[in-house]
């Protein structure tokens, strides 16, 4: 295995990131106005976990080096999104 058959998934870590962190920011965003934060909340997660969970045993699915890169990108682009959030505050 080369490091090339690792960049793929370390990029779809780095998506798999910014969708579940950038959901998390919206969310929180969206709390001041909500009717019912708790729901908002609690219904976030659950979409956020189910997207990060099923792409994370998609990439496994091609073997332990292909998740270790996932959780790479997965971690780089936490970093990422924080500060993207934190320049634009």
């Amino acid at each position: 295995m080369s490091a090339m058959d690792l960049v793929l998934p370390f990029a779809e870590g780095i998506l798999l990131s910014l969708i579940f962190f950038g959901g998390l920011w919206m969310t929180v965003r969206r709390l001041g106005s909500s009717r019912r934060p708790v729901f908002l909340m609690l219904g976030s997660l659950l979409v956020r976990m189910s997207i990060a969970l099923v792409g994370f045993l998609w990439i496994a699915n091609g073997g332990w080096h292909h998740a270790v890169a996932c959780l790479a990108g997965f971690i780089a682009g936490r970093i990422l999104t924080s500060r993207i959030v934190f320049a634009c505050t």
